[in-house]
């Protein structure tokens, strides 16, 4: 992917209009971690708390848990999702048990990391980008905040 389609895709997370914003709160979530500590893989067990009280404060309507944009998320081209062994088994969408117990881990795309690793400046751009898109203004301030940014 090349930084302009890396930014296409984070902008394109929601294609139907009063789509509730969990897929983007999960990528910010995602990207905040990475600049924070270079993480890239996400076991489920460790977001779902953070990305749901997300959700449940900028989600508006919709799922509140993280387990719909986790599997979701997918289908933007963006992220990834494993279980412990290796490749997710089966494209229905998991129970949260089976998350739990196969140990989901999430993660961007090998073309999406690499973009991000090669892309000084690329991860602070596409957290404008969906606050931009998907967040009204008076929220931006409070959602940085409780991403620690």
């Amino acid at each position: 992917m090349t930084r302009e389609s890396v930014l296409a895709a984070f902008s394109n997370l929601n294609r139907e209009a009063g789509s509730a914003p969990h897929k983007p709160l999960l990528a910010l979530y995602a990207v905040s971690q990475w600049l924070h500590s270079g993480k890239a893989v996400f076991r489920f067990v460790e977001l779902e708390e953070p990305v749901t009280d997300l959700i449940r404060t900028f989600g508006g309507a919709g799922s509140s848990t993280a387990r719909d944009p986790f599997w979701f998320l997918r289908s933007d081209g963006i992220w990834m999702v494993e279980s412990a062994a290796g490749a997710w088994a089966g494209s229905d969408r998991p129970t949260l048990e089976e998350l739990h117990s196969r140990d989901a881990r999430g993660r961007f795309t090998p073309e999406v990391l690499a973009d991000l690793e090669a892309s000084p400046g690329l991860a602070v751009e596409l957290i404008g980008r969906l606050l931009g898109t998907y967040f009204d203004s008076a929220d931006h301030r409070t959602l940085l905040g409780r991403l620690g940014l």
